[in-house]
């Protein structure tokens, strides 16, 4: 005999198997287990879940996982069955404020100024000790006007909103 499975905890719909047979009644009588019903559910559409409240089947929106925004940068993720997405949600985040854009920029302008720094390093060491090659000290000057470059980008026009990050010297 075919069943009809829920989840314990939400009674959603998880599936369908069979019923094993009573043994002990004989013919006719079979072992429905816990959580399990005979009556088959109904189709559940697109954001539908179906699920058994102990009673009947009732088909309930589902719109778990979905991520929202309301009035800031805090995204909501749905989890719960019959829950939907409140009106005025919007599923892209809201752009970000001057704030954080200037924060972005500046961690990012701290990141190139430290790789150019351990670049210098050992290149001012060969010049300081009288030991770099020519290459070297071309390699300095544009190791130096690239670091000169990349801590000026907040004095842009456009900054933070554009932004036009100097080229690394190539190596």
């Amino acid at each position: 005999m075919k069943i009809y499975n829920v989840h314990p905890m939400t009674g959603e719909y998880i599936g369908e198997g069979l019923a094993d047979p009573d043994l002990l009644e004989g013919d006719g009588h079979w072992l429905i287990p816990a959580h399990a019903y005979l009556d088959a559910p109904p189709v559940a559409g697109k954001n539908k879940a179906v699920i058994h409240d102990g009673e009947s089947w009732k088909v309930v929106d589902d719109f778990r996982g979905t991520a929202y925004y309301m009035d800031g940068q805090h995204k909501y993720t749905i989890e719960d069955l019959g829950v939907t997405v409140p009106e005025g949600a919007t599923s892209e985040p809201p752009p970000p404020t001057v704030a954080e854009l200037t924060a972005n920029a500046l961690a990012q302008r701290d990141g190139l100024l430290f790789t150019a720094g351990l670049r210098i390093a050992p290149l001012q060491d060969a010049a300081d000790l009288g030991e770099s090659t020519e290459a070297d000290g071309l390699s300095l000057k544009l190791w130096k006007q690239y670091r000169v470059a990349v801590n000026r980008v907040p004095d842009q026009a456009g900054f933070p909103k554009t932004i036009s990050w100097p080229v690394p010297p190539s190596e």
